[in-house]
């Protein structure tokens, strides 16, 4: 319950960014090394696979990870 989150302390961990262009990006290949990176990074965290990654605000740019 919430009595729980009184035990939790917070982990900040910060990553490498990138500055390449992600927009055209059709494919994990496509994206830059660092944020191919970043993604293999919140998998390990989360431990959950990522299913779709979101490089725009259009349909045509989802890229399916999984």
């Amino acid at each position: 319950g919430v009595s729980d989150l009184d035990s939790v302390e917070p982990v900040y961990e910060t990553l490498p960014g990138w500055q390449e262009p992600t927009t055209e990006a059709r494919s994990l290949t496509d994206l830059p090394s660092k944020a191919r990176a970043y993604l293999d990074r919140m998998v390990e965290l989360v431990e959950t696979p990522i299913v779709l990654v979101s490089v725009g605000t259009k349909r045509s740019q989802v890229i399916q990870a999984a």
